[in-house]
């Protein structure tokens, strides 16, 4: 049967028919009517629709995660393995002694403070200096172009003072900061002064021996509990696994002795 010979065979819709289509048509599309009106329109004016967006091809912008971010480990519906993302690499000092920007930034370098860049110089400086006494700051190797938000305690009272975070007390006109932070899965302290006035300064990178102690420590705790985990769920798909293969024998046992039973 040729073409035209199938599509003649097909009868005509009612109107019934027609009059069902257009209201599910209706349903579906709602402003679908909008589409035939005739709108008069100045000479080389071209229609304007609502419903088509022009999409320009403009990258997607960075993504950025939670410190404290959850990962899926396990595709299976039931059960989900949920575990928190390592916080640290498992050879942190190796890292810290091998990697390039860890060295740059390791060696005692100019920095500069870029808070507030568009404010006036006397604004800036009052920012700065209340930021400090909050326990914050942000500062930039010019070296390297690399930006930090370091936080720190601002409490200088009843420290010593190789103990302070944050001194204005050690050297007239500067201020004097240590942060710990965890950068690219290693445990740093950033160590340096600003001066008060210019809002530049010198400060490094150091590699922050006690504090990775202490991560790496929950990192390896963090592996067993997720490998005890991952061992518990194998054993209990073995079970699952075992039950279904025996589950499938007796189903087949019952069906041959229903059939030689019905033989006889």
């Amino acid at each position: 049967m040729n073409k035209s010979a199938s599509v003649s065979c097909l009868a005509p819709p009612s109107s019934h028919h027609l009059n069902h289509l257009n209201a599910l048509n209706h349903l579906n599309h709602p402003h679908a009517h909008h589409a035939h009106q005739r709108v008069n329109l100045p000479p080389g004016q071209a229609p304007f629709h609502p419903h088509h967006h022009h999409h320009h091809h403009q990258p997607p912008p960075p993504t950025m995660l939670p410190f404290d971010t959850l990962g899926l480990y396990e595709p299976q519906p039931k059960p989900r393995f949920f575990f928190k993302m390592p916080r640290v690499v498992p050879d942190q000092k190796n890292k810290f002694e091998s990697d390039e920007l860890f060295r740059r930034l390791g060696r005692e370098s100019e920095v500069r403070y870029t808070g507030y860049r568009d404010r006036p110089s006397e604004e800036r400086q009052m920012r700065y200096q209340n930021g400090c006494r909050e326990g914050h700051t942000e500062i930039a190797f010019i070296a390297t172009g690399t930006n930090l938000q370091l936080v720190f305690n601002p409490m200088s009272n009843g420290y010593p003072p190789e103990m302070r975070e944050c001194d204005f007390d050690k050297e007239h006109g500067k201020v004097h900061l240590k942060s710990h932070f965890i950068m690219n899965g290693v445990c740093v302290r950033w160590k340096g002064w600003i001066d008060l006035d210019r809002l530049d300064g010198v400060g490094c990178l150091e590699y922050d021996e006690d504090t990775a102690q202490i991560e790496d420590t929950i990192l390896r705790e963090q592996i067993e509990r997720y490998n005890q985990r991952l061992r518990d769920f194998e054993e209990k798909q073995r079970s699952y696994c075992g039950q279904q293969e025996r589950g499938v024998d007796v189903e087949l046992e019952s069906r041959k002795k229903t059939e030689v039973g019905h033989a006889h």
